[in-house]
């Protein structure tokens, strides 16, 4: 689901002509509970060494966009991986620009990697 935010710059650009900023730099965040409208319950690197990935983006087709790399986190803390999130770097900021549930939560123990495969991520306007 896209946010606020998203949706605010989406109407303001096509009904009143006000041209939005555009994020400079983009990352993927894992989530273990619902994200909401500001990235909430992102995994907490704990002395892990989790960090938010930029993703590899195909074309956009049909209102959808999807990786076109696999990402990974190596060395994830104990948790149980629910959602995803995607942060546009706007004006200095980080700011959360969409978020999804997993198809299904992913458990990761401790030391191990978490991995989305090619195509796991899609973006679109049109979500079944």
């Amino acid at each position: 689901m896209f946010t606020t935010i998203v949706g605010n710059a989406i109407l303001n650009a096509y009904l009143k002509g006000t041209v939005p900023e555009i994020p400079a730099d983009w990352d993927i965040s894992l989530h273990t509970g619902a994200p909401g409208q500001d990235g909430s319950n992102e995994v907490a690197a704990g002395g892990f060494s989790y960090e938010r990935k930029e993703p590899t983006l195909g074309a956009v087709s049909s209102k959808s966009c999807t990786t076109t790399v696999a990402l990974e986190w190596s060395n994830m803390p104990a948790e149980t991986v629910t959602h995803i999130g995607l942060w546009g770097y706007i004006d200095s900021n980080w700011v959360f620009i969409w978020g999804s549930a997993l198809d299904d939560s992913k458990a990761v123990p401790e030391g191990e990697t978490f991995r989305l495969p090619i195509g796991e991520v899609d973006f679109d306007l049109d979500p079944a």
